[in-house]
């Protein structure tokens, strides 16, 4: 078990780590027995718990027992969490950008196109598409509103990319 901390001008950062999930819970119901509700917040988003500088002495002692069990305690400095943090979000922003591809990804799919296909052929697959998903040949409108999206996406991500040449 693992409790690693950081202290800035209002608050610590404390983030807790186990191996086993019966220590985790039992390292996490001892915080929230030492800090009370109204001084700490969790950020799932950053996986810490931030705790109000007020409860320095309180949270000295919590960490001072869970040193006596053994806990690994590991003091990051201010820049340290910056540099954990500039990482942390990198990393969200490749998650987001993996998910925005595998939705173009789709969006190829639906046109039945390569993802090297240009801004005149998305359009004529539209085209081609729209007719055969026509009501009146037997198609339905979920079909053409999901050939339009995937079109839209498409057409989009290729003018940002600079790519609307034929």
């Amino acid at each position: 078990m693992k409790i690693t901390i950081n202290e800035n001008r209002s608050e610590f950062r404390v983030r807790l780590t186990a191996s086993d999930r019966e220590v985790f819970d039992w390292m996490l119901s001892e915080f929230k027995s030492w800090v009370p509700k109204s001084y700490r917040r969790y950020d799932a988003d950053a996986g810490r718990w931030f705790v109000d500088k007020y409860l320095r002495q309180q949270l000295r002692a919590w960490l001072h027992q869970m040193g006596d069990a053994r806990a690994t305690i590991i003091e990051d400095s201010e820049e340290d969490y910056s540099a954990n943090h500039r990482q942390h979000e990198q990393h969200q922003s490749r998650r987001a950008n993996q998910r925005q591809k595998s939705s173009a990804d789709e969006a190829y799919e639906t046109l039945h196109l390569l993802p090297t296909a240009p801004v005149k052929l998305i359009e004529a697959a539209r085209r081609v598409l729209l007719v055969e998903c026509h009501p009146d040949k037997g198609g339905n409108h979920e079909e053409a509103v999901s050939i339009n999206r995937a079109a839209d996406e498409l057409i989009k991500v290729r003018r940002l990319e600079g790519n609307s040449a034929a």
